[in-house]
């Protein structure tokens, strides 16, 4: 079992209503090999909803009280989307996961790149509050692209990569 984030899996949860299904994980889900997670709806967050981001640095720093997670209105949400990121965590341990593939970008999953806080488009390097978390219990986190990649190496030259 992999755990991943539910957009990837097809399930329309992302902030405007939206999925980002990547093929191979929406395969995996059709054989029960996935366990979905989307700390925002986890959270309480419905969908569509607002979009947010970290100010003032990464998940880590949220994690450690350094930064907050707002809303494009200003309001502050750290408390309910951290509560999520937790509960998200709690499935991960109860599953015994041992590999994550989150998507990239966003606040709760964001695997290698977030939005800087601006709320401008613009990436900095980074990783979401649920993606700390699930790296801290030392469980393997990639993002979908670099799922994608190593999955087509896996089955183009027939090899295992762990």
């Amino acid at each position: 079992m992999i755990m991943v984030s539910a957009c990837l899996a097809g399930t329309k949860c992302r902030y405007n209503g939206q999925d980002r299904a990547n093929n191979i994980i929406v395969e995996l889900k059709s054989k029960d090999k996935v366990v979905e997670v989307c700390p925002e709806i986890i959270a309480g967050f419905s969908t569509p909803r607002l979009p947010c981001e970290i100010v003032g640095g990464t998940g880590v720093d949220v994690i450690n009280g350094q930064a907050i997670v707002v809303n494009n209105l200003g309001e502050d949400i750290t408390q309910l989307i951290v509560k999520g990121c937790y509960q998200a965590l709690e499935s991960a341990k109860n599953n015994k996961i041992k590999l994550a593939v989150m998507k990239s970008k966003s606040v709760c999953c964001g695997a290698g790149q977030i939005y800087d806080g601006t709320f401008s488009r613009r990436l900095i390097p980074g990783d979401g509050i649920l993606t700390v978390l699930l790296k801290q219990q030392g469980i393997k986190v990639l993002n979908s692209e670099q799922f994608s990649f190593v999955e087509q190496l896996k089955k183009n030259k027939n090899i295992s990569l762990g």
